[in-house]
């Protein structure tokens, strides 16, 4: 048996399955969300290597986790884009085009939310959770419509603080 054969065997990752929750005080609209997300991106914390004329290696910095994305398949009363839209307003104002400060600094981070992305082996039962922490939203892309009677679908991007494997 080839070590394909074996990885497939026993660790077979088509058959992951993976569901993604925002955790913030408007628990009913995200729990719409939840059913709605199409991909995610989970960008990890890498380290800057630097090669000397000798050609040895060294460790220069670390780079923490970027931003991420989620890709999420809207419906027609567009409750998804709207709960992105007002987490936005929280700390942009779009009339006066400003950014917003915070009467405290508890309400800041009460404005931060986590995305947790949980992923299932066999039978659902969950192997695994990814914890973004206190992520703030850092845009929306562009929303394309066309005639084709394919779903509408847009892609949010975050800036998570921390990103750690549970």
């Amino acid at each position: 048996m080839s070590v394909i054969d074996s990885v497939y065997r026993y660790e077979d990752q088509l058959a992951s399955n993976w569901d993604l929750q925002i955790d913030s005080p408007e628990g009913a609209v995200l729990s719409k969300i939840k059913y709605k997300v199409i991909s995610t991106s989970i960008p990890f914390q890498k380290f800057q290597v630097e090669r000397k004329k000798s050609g040895e290696t060294i460790f220069k910095g670390v780079e923490e986790a970027d931003t991420f994305t989620i890709t999420l398949r809207e419906s027609p009363d567009f409750t998804s884009f709207l709960f992105f839209q007002t987490w936005m307003d929280l700390f942009y104002d779009r009339i006066k085009r400003v950014f917003r400060v915070f009467p405290s600094e508890a309400l800041y981070w009460l404005s931060l939310y986590n995305v947790q992305i949980t992923f299932y082996r066999d039978n659902f039962i969950p192997s695994g959770v990814c914890l973004a922490t206190f992520c703030k939203p850092v845009g929306i892309e562009t929303l394309s419509l066309d005639y084709s009677g394919n779903p509408l679908v847009f892609t949010v991007t975050l800036q998570p603080e921390r990103i750690v494997l549970l």
